[in-house]
């Protein structure tokens, strides 16, 4: 490999390498090419794997008097061949009050309005959608149609492999069809492939003269049918360039590196990245803690985290979350030698969260832009520039090397440190 290999380069072989599903052999296939390109640069490789399914769809095909509509079967759905009349629910009260048995559900409104959390998700799983999930399965429909909120768009509203309800995904002018046709028999087909499959992040790791280390993430996989060009090879790009970066010269901080597997479907592979610290993943919900221990997670001093940046129509982002204020007066000042760059309000739902619900700070790289292209075939190469790729490389650098010096009580807030 080239020693000036850039990001572009970087993202433009992991899209080619097509959606990287947790289970997929394409997501087997990624895991490899980081692998090798960490331990090329002589980093300590190891990877963290669990069993995870893998899962195909053959064919969808969803009928209304004889007429093909859109349809994508969701994540994990089982087969079927079902023909039956469809009854149309947009609340949870609707769903809650009829009667399914026989019939095909069609959910929109309140219930489509974002992707429901897979049951085993332990991190991220609101009460709105375990009590949807409750009722779905209580009421037993011969399948499910969930709506998307989008027009046009097929990014499916379920991938839940301990899902046993058949179910797609129709756009939303196909839901407008249907609703104005309540109660007529609907013909749905899937035909699907499910299997044994693995997981796993790939961790490097190259030790510093200090004790303290700095964290830098992203994950590398990606939503079914999604390249993922902005969704994530983006971040594993800018994670793989600055790892290159840092095998030239000697480190004070040591760093760890984490590609994790599966930030699109439940967070396995943050749990069990946890572990390895005897510590657990915090439900979102349960509220978080305030950990004052300066072992936690192996005296890690803060944690980078790059998800989604590099949009060609679109502007770079940084945040900081639980850390000191002159740890975040460090990220503004940083950010502001780059005109092009935003300082956003704290976000939570990525990697990042695993590390700043232990007390650890933690720095987000996102991107705001065209947001209707994630979670679909559109993520393409297309979409990302590579100068902001560069842009978001240069400012992981320079908060690299702002960082050599400081300690953990300077980052973590008062809260957390005291």
């Amino acid at each position: 490999m080239s020693r000036s290999t850039t990001p572009m380069a970087h993202l433009t072989r992991l899209v080619e390498l097509g959606p990287r599903p947790v289970g997929s052999p394409a997501h087997g296939a990624t895991a490899g090419y980081i692998a090798d390109v960490l331990g090329g640069l002589g980093y300590e490789v190891e990877r963290q794997a669990w069993p995870f399914p893998s899962w195909q769809e053959e064919e969808t095909q969803l009928t209304l008097g004889g007429e093909a509509l859109a349809a994508a079967a969701n994540g994990f759905s089982p087969s079927c061949d079902v023909a039956a009349p469809f009854v149309a629910l947009g609340t949870l009260a609707e769903l809650a009050a009829a009667e399914l048995a026989g019939r095909i559900a069609v959910l929109y409104g309140e219930l489509t309005r974002e992707p429901l959390a897979p049951k085993a998700n332990r991190v991220y799983n609101p009460p709105a959608h375990q009590a949807l999930i409750r009722e779905l399965e209580a009421k037993a429909p011969l399948a499910a149609i969930t709506v998307n909120p989008s027009a046009g768009s097929l990014a499916r509203i379920i991938t839940d492999w301990e899902l046993a309800i058949p179910s797609v995904t129709v756009p939303a002018e196909v839901g407008r069809r249907l609703l104005g046709q309540a109660g007529a028999e609907i013909h749905l087909r899937i035909a699907s492939r499910r299997g044994p499959g693995e997981a796993c992040n790939v961790v490097a790791r190259r030790p510093g003269t200090r004790r303290e280390r700095l964290v830098l993430a992203a994950h590398y996989d990606t939503a079914i049918d999604a390249p993922g060009a902005v969704d994530n090879a983006s971040g594993v790009a800018v994670l793989l360039a600055i790892a290159e970066r840092l095998a030239r010269g000697n480190l004070r901080l040591g760093v760890e590196l984490v590609a994790f597997g599966d930030e699109e479907s439940g967070g396995h592979g943050d749990e069990l990245y946890l572990q390895h610290y005897g510590l657990e993943a915090i439900p979102v919900f349960s509220g978080l803690p305030t950990p004052r221990d300066g072992e936690r997670l192996g005296y890690t001093l803060a944690a980078i985290n790059v998800d989604g940046v590099g949009q060609a129509v679109g502007v770079n982002t940084v945040t900081s979350l639980a850390c000191s204020e002159a740890f975040g007066a460090l990220v503004a000042s940083v950010a502001a030698a780059h005109p092009g760059v935003s300082v956003v309000a704290p976000w939570p739902a990525s990697n990042h969260y695993t590390f700043f619900s232990h007390g650890v700070p933690a720095v987000a790289l996102g991107s705001v832009g065209v947001a209707n292209i994630m979670h679909t075939p559109a993520d393409t190469a297309d979409w990302v520039s590579g100068h902001k790729l560069d842009e978001a490389l240069a400012l992981v650098a320079e908060l690299l090397a702002a960082l050599q010096d400081k300690d953990l009580d300077w980052c973590r807030s008062e809260r957390q440190s005291g």
